[in-house]
């Protein structure tokens, strides 16, 4: 809004652009900046320098009436006069708005690093959980190949002699019937 401002003011004194159309830019300029300061002034941490861009912006505007008296009535210099005024007080809001992004920017690196904090502790939580579920998986997949075994242990003692280890005569019977109707020879 600031950098708009002086850009009229200069466009106004090339007379690039008619009074009208001045005055206009200028009030939007005013609203926009009010607005601007308006949203600052909710951070009360950073009152004085808004206090200050708002006189120096205030002292900006108030350069108007002398400027437009240049303007109606051309004298050597005065034109030269205004306009490096103009220009040291927009560079005075500059450096105060500058320290302002600094300042914000600061509280924003800031507070991203806390989030990264927090982003790689929860990343941590979550790696401790995926490890803890993948040997949770290993675990149930042991105990489940352990029953399977166990279970075909169990299968084969029950139609297997445990001595000889040869089947029993009720499994043989059980592969007979199995077999029936089909051509066999018995030794």
């Amino acid at each position: 809004s600031l950098l708009l401002h002086q850009l009229a003011m200069n466009k106004y004194f090339a007379a690039s652009i008619s009074h009208d159309r001045f005055v206009m830019l200028e009030r939007d300029t005013r609203r926009d900046m009010d607005a601007n300061l308006q949203a600052l002034r909710a951070q009360a941490e950073h009152q004085d320098t808004i206090a200050r861009m708002r006189q120096g912006f205030e002292s900006i505007l108030a350069l108007t009436p002398r400027f437009d008296a240049v303007a109606d009535n051309p004298k050597p210099g005065a034109a030269e006069a205004v306009l490096f005024e103009l220009n040291r007080l927009t560079n005075q809001v500059r450096i105060d708005i500058d320290a302002l992004q600094d300042e914000i920017d600061t509280m924003v690196y800031r507070s991203s690093e806390q989030a990264t904090r927090r982003i790689d502790q929860i990343g941590t939580v979550v790696h401790a959980f995926n490890l803890i579920t993948a040997l949770t998986a290993l675990f149930m997949i042991h105990h489940v190949w352990a029953r399977l075994r166990s279970e075909d242990v169990l299968a084969h003692q029950a139609v297997h002699d445990p001595l000889t280890g040869l089947p029993h005569r009720r499994s043989l019977g059980r592969r007979l019937a199995q077999l029936d109707g089909a051509d066999l020879t018995l030794v």
